[in-house]
């Protein structure tokens, strides 16, 4: 079985730094697809998040729908204003089509309409943490890494007055809990974020202070740009650290060990955290790879005082 294809796609997509930049090349660039074996274990991951913000941007761009969000204007309104569009857009196809097309595209804006006049922070009452709480059914962790809470925090979270813990002596580098102190708290993480539309109900979830924050507002892997932390281990080795929320959405997305010869752990029963899967390459979306702290293959680097790892970290180097 030969590399054809992936040497074809290689060769021409980076033959040439220069093409990125030059009109003339790009249209041979677009027409490029990665061969799947490229894209490695999160290969699902990659595509959906881009495909899913192709989507979005395609929409917006017909109807900004922050137009209709502070008047009463409705569907009849967005549907005018978007049927010319995709005239344009689609010259040669029959009008019942484009009507049909657009109605669709216009109805999707209305909902997102809907949910932009509705989005407010509910408040987070004690009924609502209780609930959170029971719905673990036993053990309560963070739903992103897996970290589990102590039945003091959870005493606390559900009286609502949480009180600044002792922060850890050793962090985890690639997921580095307890740099401050709402890293060690228990949040209500809205899954959908707020902006994006997301309410309450199934939409809430417990998280660590440190997942919730880095995943703030984000959904998809390419709403934050590529950027790195450097961790200085010592005077003859460096590591590159990905982007926080990447270890966040990876872990979200493959909350179980994905180590070669099998394992029971996920973040339901275990906490896990992330490695760089080809130690010689880049820790990018592409090159993560999930992991119990049985299987950790860098077990032996992974953690290092609170102290150095603050005193080491280059802070947003770019590659």
């Amino acid at each position: 079985m030969t590399l054809t294809r992936e040497t074809d796609f290689i060769n021409q997509a980076m033959a040439n730094p220069g093409q990125w930049w030059d009109p003339q090349s790009l249209a041979g660039l677009s027409g490029l697809k990665a061969p799947e074996s490229l894209l490695g274990n999160r290969s699902v991951m990659l595509r959906a998040d881009i495909s899913t913000i192709w989507c979005k941007w395609f929409i917006e761009s017909l109807c900004d729908p922050d137009n209709y969000v502070s008047n009463i204007k409705g569907f009849a309104y967005i549907y005018h204003d978007v049927l010319p569009r995709i005239r344009f857009l689609f010259p040669r196809k029959s009008e019942d089509d484009i009507k049909e097309f657009a109605k669709t595209v216009s109805r999707l804006i209305q909902k997102e309409v809907y949910r932009r006049r509705e989005i407010r922070r509910t408040s987070i009452t004690r009924e609502i943490r209780e609930y959170l709480v029971d719905m673990c059914f036993g053990e309560v962790r963070c739903w992103i890494c897996g970290r589990k809470f102590t039945d003091e925090q959870i005493m606390r979270f559900i009286e609502g007055h949480q009180h600044a813990q002792k922060l850890p002596y050793y962090v985890d580098i690639f997921k580095p809990i307890g740099l401050v102190a709402r890293d060690m708290k228990i949040e209500v993480d809205h899954v959908v974020p707020v902006k994006h539309g997301g309410g309450v109900g199934d939409n809430l979830r417990l998280s660590c202070g440190w997942c919730n924050s880095h995943k703030s507002g984000f959904n998809f892997l390419y709403e934050v740009g590529e950027t790195y932390n450097i961790c200085i281990i010592d005077k003859k080795k460096t590591i590159k650290l990905p982007n926080y929320f990447w270890t966040i959405r990876t872990l979200a997305t493959r909350p179980r060990c994905e180590f070669l010869g099998g394992c029971d752990r996920t973040t339901s029963n275990d906490e896990l955290t992330v490695y760089c899967l080809h130690e010689k390459g880049v820790v990018n979306p592409a090159n993560i790879a999930v992991t119990c702290m049985e299987h950790d293959p860098i077990r032996k680097i992974r953690h290092m005082s609170r102290k150095k790892f603050l005193d080491s970290i280059q802070i947003n180097s770019r590659h």
